[in-house]
């Protein structure tokens, strides 16, 4: 079994990798979009 605090830990883990893969993608949509 895995303890609570490790679950709450990979739970936020995954959603800072989302959060800053969401800014990634953003800006290499706005980069694209300047470069056309």
């Amino acid at each position: 079994m895995m303890s609570k605090g490790k679950i709450l830990l990979i739970i936020a883990a995954l959603v800072a990798l989302g959060s800053v893969w969401c800014i990634y993608s953003k800006t290499k949509a706005a980069k694209a979009a300047k470069e056309q």
